[in-house]
Formats: structure tokens, C-alpha cells, sequence
């Protein structure tokens, strides 16, 4: 994959998501569509197909997938995740998903079970000594010629200043771009690494806000109008990873 390419969000509403009057439990519509991307990548994959995510949160990402044509399976440690995924989303859209309460580096699940498997923000938080068994247990689970997306945070783009930095309380482990991939290949002979990025037009906006235009309240400011319209066409997907990326995505084939 040479070139730079946008995912646009399959059947995308902002509304979809907004439970009780608040987007998710996402601090900002920026961030939540930061974490949607993965998805917005993995559903063209898989339409119609029978994945698996592992370690759901409030269960947004598996809702998107099963909204776009896939059978999901979703799968958290926290039996409370699978009671808010059916709160927040499938009560109000009738919407069904399988939800399992189990754990990451022991699925319950049968070899070849799934076409793919979707794992986003979850490896930083597997104990370090148990990640390359949280890997072999994705590529059990997974058919033949079946694949996985793990997306993290890129960890190079998040230290500023190395002698201050301090990693998530909830984080056993961040990676770089290289650690990810040696990482992975412990367990994966086929990985693809792709970076999210921030189109053009995306980190203009940003450095408006950092100059400090969002401040002014005047009316149809484009700097507010903008981040309160962010979509997924707003980032994009590049294999060239650098400090500049704002997540690491992978993709690994069995």
C-alpha cells in the first residue's frame, strides 16, 4: 500500500452515537472519531462477515460493525461493558449482538471461529508478560486466511518531553511504531503497519486552535464550526509512520 487513502465512515451519523443527551463517553467529538477510525477502515474488509472485538469499552465500535452488514461477536473482561452496549445502543436501534464476558488472553472460543478479529486500544493495556499470548489467541480464533486490526496509540507521538512523560495509570505498555511491529511478529508472519493521520485541512485547524481563534465567540467562527462538524473524512490512513502519527494500526493475517 503506496499511497494515502481516506476512510470515510460506512453509513456515518454523529446522532447514532449520542446516548442521554453526550457523545459516548468521549470527551470531545474530535477524540470520538479519532477512536471510530479503525473501524471506519475495518467494516469495508469484513461486510457480511463473522468477526469478533476483543475489549469493547461502552461498546460503540461493535454497534458501528453490526450496523454495517457484519456479525459481531464482542467480548470484554467487564461484564458492565456488554450491559452498557445494550443500553446505550441496542435497545434504541433493535439492534442485536452477541456479547461475551471473557477474558482477552483466553477466549473462549473454538479455533477458527472468526473471518476477523478487531482490537482497538486494548494491547497497551494486556499485562506485558501475557501479550504475545493475547497475540496467539487472536490467531487461534481466527479462520484460515483470516486477519486482525490492532490500532494503539502511537507512543511517539505522545511523549513531548521523554524526562517528564508518564504513561496512563490503566497502560502496562505503549509501543512505537517499531516495537509494535517486533511485537507483533513474534506471533504474525504477515503484518501491514499504517499510521492515522490528520488531513490537511485537519492540521490547518488545528494550528488556528493553538493560535487561539477558537477562543473568539463571534458568530459562524470556522474554527468552532469545524471542530464541532469533525468527520471521519477528516483523518486519514498513510504507511509512512512518524511523529506526526496520531495512532498505529495494524494489520496481521494468519
Amino acid at each position: 500500500m503506496d499511497k494515502k487513502y481516506l476512510a470515510r465512515g460506512r453509513n456515518f451519523s454523529i446522532e447514532d452515537f449520542i446516548v442521554d443527551g453526550r457523545l459516548s463517553y468521549y470527551k470531545d467529538r474530535l477524540f470520538f472519531i479519532q477512536h471510530l477510525m479503525p473501524y471506519c477502515l475495518f467494516v469495508d474488509k469484513f461486510i457480511g462477515r463473522k468477526v469478533l472485538e476483543i475489549g469493547i469499552g461502552d461498546g460503540f465500535g461493535s454497534f458501528y460493525l453490526q450496523k454495517n452488514g457484519l456479525e459481531v461477536t464482542a467480548l470484554d473482561i467487564d461484564y458492565e461493558a456488554g450491559q452498557l452496549l445494550n443500553k446505550q445502543y441496542l435497545e434504541r436501534c433493535s439492534i442485536k449482538i452477541n456479547f461475551v464476558n471473557g477474558d482477552a488472553t483466553n477466549l473462549p472460543f473454538k479455533d477458527n471461529s472468526f473471518d476477523g478479529v478487531i482490537t482497538c486500544q486494548v494491547i497497551e493495556h494486556i499485562p506485558e508478560d501475557y501479550i504475545v499470548n493475547f497475540l496467539k489467541e487472536i490467531k487461534r480464533v481466527l479462520k484460515k486466511e483470516g486477519s486482525c486490526l490492532i490500532s494503539t496509540l502511537n507512543l511517539e507521538h505522545n511523549v513531548k518531553n521523554p524526562k517528564t512523560y508518564q504513561k496512563f495509570c490503566q497502560h502496562h505498555k505503549e509501543f512505537t511504531k517499531d516495537s509494535l511491529e517486533n511485537t507483533l511478529k513474534e506471533v504474525f508472519d504477515k503484518i501491514e503497519l499504517l499510521g492515522l493521520e490528520l488531513t490537511l485541512k485537519h492540521r490547518l485547524f488545528r494550528r488556528l486552535k493553538k493560535w487561539g481563534l477558537m477562543k473568539y465567540k463571534f458568530r459562524h467562527n470556522p474554527v468552532i464550526n469545524f471542530y464541532d462538524n469533525v468527520t471521519p473524512s477528516y483523518f486519514i490512513f498513510s504507511p509512512k509512520i512518524n511523529k506526526q502519527t496520531v495512532d498505529l494500526i495494524a494489520f496481521c493475517r494468519k
